[in-house]
């Protein structure tokens, strides 16, 4: 489990979890893809991505920007899929949805990604592309780590995760 204060990790079987609730930098974007990479080794196939963006979380900078699209383009053939929640609602939205569709027509898409409005159809969405885990499995956990991440870090984690 990765812990820092702007977002949390966990690994469930070949899927990454991830829920923000605040900045994501071009320093978080790529310690997120480095658990991306290290989950590929471990399990030496296609890893998934459930990454949760809470109306908390602010719009990545131009840098962060660039680096969440070179980080895509390196995930090519070791990303089976990724699901991106965006809790964000209202003009927010529709801006962040845009940011996101802008970074991957410049990836050119190197994987299958949705970006849904619910957890739910997120997690059966993933599923559905051969991710190991349940859907309620994925569900439980986004839960758990939303929880955790409000609660602030407690105890020893894994110190991949770098800081503001």
């Amino acid at each position: 489990m990765a812990w820092d204060q702007a977002y949390v990790t966990i690994d469930l079987a070949d899927t990454l979890i991830a829920v923000w609730q605040g900045d994501p930098t071009s320093a978080r974007v790529t310690a997120l893809a480095d658990e991306m990479r290290d989950l590929g080794q471990a399990y030496r196939s296609r890893i998934f991505l459930y990454n949760v963006i809470t109306a908390a979380t602010a719009m990545p900078s131009a840098e962060a920007r660039d680096v969440l699209r070179m980080q895509f383009e390196r995930m090519r053939g070791q990303l089976g899929a990724a699901a991106i929640v965006l809790e964000k609602l209202g003009i927010e939205g529709t801006l962040s949805r845009t940011v996101i569709s802008t970074v991957l027509t410049i990836s050119q898409r190197p994987f299958p990604l949705r970006v849904f409005p619910t957890r739910r159809d997120a997690a059966n969405w993933l599923v559905s592309q051969g991710c190991r885990p349940e859907a309620a499995q994925i569900l439980a956990e986004a839960e758990a780590l939303e929880a955790r991440l409000r609660a602030g870090p407690r105890g020893p984690l894994n110190s991949r995760a770098p800081g503001p």
